[in-house]
């Protein structure tokens, strides 16, 4: 499978996975930084097992002040209580986002939005 070919795949099942705000940004983003879709894949995953059933949404924060001026944000919208929503992203920080920041290069943020 060619390269195009893997990236248009791996954007339908982000598609799948993630609700997009500002589809048409949210695709360009990925486009210019095809690292993401994998990692938002193998990300579901883990969100999943400490939000189980919680929608999730991508949407392109633009911070002119950043070095890097945008970025992917994950929100995590939840019904739980602060207090163990924390306790969960903290969990799930610990466990997999740490090790896998790296891999994001600066592009991808994951956060909780409380219903």
């Amino acid at each position: 499978m060619s390269r195009p070919e893997v990236l248009k795949r791996d954007l339908h099942t982000v598609e799948e996975i993630y609700s997009l705000r500002g589809a048409d940004d949210v695709k360009a983003f990925l486009k210019k930084n095809p690292f993401l879709p994998a990692l938002l894949t193998e990300a579901r995953d883990y969100i999943e097992h400490y939000f189980p059933d919680q929608p999730l949404f991508l949407e392109v924060m633009h911070d002119p002040e950043a070095a890097a001026g945008e970025e992917l944000v994950v929100f995590i919208s939840t019904e739980l209580s602060p207090d163990d929503a924390e306790s969960r992203i903290q969990e799930f920080d610990a466990r997999w986002w740490l090790a896998a920041v790296s891999r994001a290069k600066g592009k991808l943020c994951i956060t909780l939005e409380f219903q």
